[in-house]
């Protein structure tokens, strides 16, 4: 028997209901759910409108989503057909002028750190969220972030049983993707045309480092991989695996636009050392 869900990963808290509505529609069985998750969030301090980005840019969406300020935090509300998913943080890691996520990982060089006070307002909601959310007798799905790679990894295609069917091992993947299907025919080459093989290492650049990295990989979605690395999972696409040359530069080359977005970047963040390091680095 399913049971009605919620799962936390970082700041974002997803409630999946086994009844689901109509696709693209307030016409879903959790709908008066959604407006007390509105009222809860309003009596806590949060001032809740629509969300300018979504009514700008992709207008027929815009009525399922949200946006909440308080104080120097934020939050982004979405309904769905099935479920409701909300997530938390600063301001200062909101993407700006593209209000549809957060930047939520500590090791992304775009995540902007917090103080102690700060952090521990956002955990403050997060935790007051799902102490409300436990009203509607969910079932609580482990934290991803406390699972080991494979763990995960199994898990999240344990939901998803429509890419790989019933996956309880990592072998399980591997037999999929030697079938004759789309993801084994269509999403297994890598950047030099080679057919990717679960469970085999392959290598990639790292976004914010650029440095090369190596890994154990496993297919995830479409053209995505995961790609075990220090006991960390990462998605990579396919196109950026390779096997590894030892011509290869162990950091890859960036160009006058890459340069330019990384002052930007670190310009905006006000990372004026980091400003300079690269401007030296360069000889600019």
């Amino acid at each position: 028997m399913k049971n009605d869900t919620i799962r936390n990963y970082r700041n974002t808290i997803v409630i999946d209901f086994v009844e689901r509505g109509d696709n693209f529609s307030l016409n879903v069985p959790h709908y008066r759910k959604w407006i007390s998750i509105l009222r809860f969030l309003r009596n806590r301090g949060w001032v809740i409108s629509e969300n300018p980005h979504y009514k700008k840019q992709y207008a027929c969406l815009s009525k399922y989503h949200r946006i909440g300020y308080k104080n120097n935090m934020a939050c982004l509300l979405e309904i769905r057909a099935a479920g409701v998913e909300v997530q938390f943080g600063n301001i200062k890691n909101l993407w700006h002028g593209c209000e549809q996520s957060f930047w939520d990982n500590p090791n992304d060089e775009r995540f902007n750190k917090l103080t102690y006070l700060e952090s521990c307002a956002v955990k403050l909601e997060i935790w007051k969220y799902k102490e409300y959310c436990k009203k509607f007798k969910l079932v609580v799905i482990p934290d991803k972030s406390k699972m080991s790679a494979i763990e995960s990894i199994i898990d999240n295609l344990k939901v998803n049983s429509h890419i790989h069917g019933n996956v309880n091992c990592l072998e399980d993947i591997k037999i999929d993707m030697q079938k004759d299907n789309y993801n084994s025919q269509h999403n297994s080459t890598d950047k030099n045309g080679k057919k990717i093989i679960c469970g085999e290492t392959k290598y990639f650049y790292d976004y914010s480092t650029r440095r090369i990295m190596c890994g154990e990989v496993w297919h995830h979605i479409n053209n995505m991989w995961w790609v075990i690395c220090g006991g960390i999972n990462r998605n990579v696409s396919a196109f950026n695996l390779f096997d590894f040359d030892p011509l290869l530069p162990r950091r890859k080359p960036i160009g006058k636009d890459g340069i330019e977005s990384l002052l930007e970047r670190f310009s905006k963040s006000k990372n004026y050392k980091k400003c300079l390091q690269i401007v030296s680095f360069y000889n600019l």
